[in-house]
């Protein structure tokens, strides 16, 4: 469980005032640390951007910082993907006449699941590629911080 203790100072105002404490609760130290560093980068650019341009790069910090625990969306969109595949790819008619299936209903919900969470570039991929026991090349500090997410996933359970 992370706490406001393991940033360094300048991150926690942000994180008192834009993350939510259930997420908070969830992250390893580790994902908090990157997730704050990526978060506070982006903030720091966005500074002197046309105002589109800082509202934009402004919500994209915020989801970075709420969103699921990278281990947790990795096993939803896993479950999705199952039950996509289980599923019926009959297409039968709405009671509003929309044509739909259960695998597209499924596709939709990995959509859904997809866009609501957004996480620093390459964790996602970091995190995949050490499940499947490959090295993250060019970057220590990112295969660190994937090991401490399934580290921290696995005591979870």
């Amino acid at each position: 469980m992370a706490t406001l203790t393991d940033l360094p100072a300048e991150h926690r105002d942000m994180v008192r005032r834009h993350m939510d404490e259930k997420t908070l609760a969830k992250l390893s130290p580790a994902e908090l640390r990157y997730r704050c560093a990526y978060a506070h980068e982006v903030r720091q650019r966005a500074k002197g951007q046309p105002e589109e341009h800082y509202r934009f790069l402004g919500k994209h910090a915020l989801r970075v910082l709420n969103s699921k625990p990278i281990m947790e969306h990795l096993a939803e969109v896993h479950r999705l993907h199952e039950l996509r595949q289980m599923s019926s790819s009959a297409k039968r008619q709405d009671e509003e006449g929309v044509i739909r299936s259960v695998q597209g209903a499924w596709a939709h919900a990995i959509r859904d699941e997809e866009e609501a969470n957004e996480y620093p570039p390459g964790l996602y991929a970091a995190v995949d590629m050490r499940l499947g026991g490959k090295p993250v090349l060019g970057d220590p500090e990112l295969e660190q911080v994937a090991d401490a997410c399934i580290a921290h996933a696995r005591r979870q359970r």
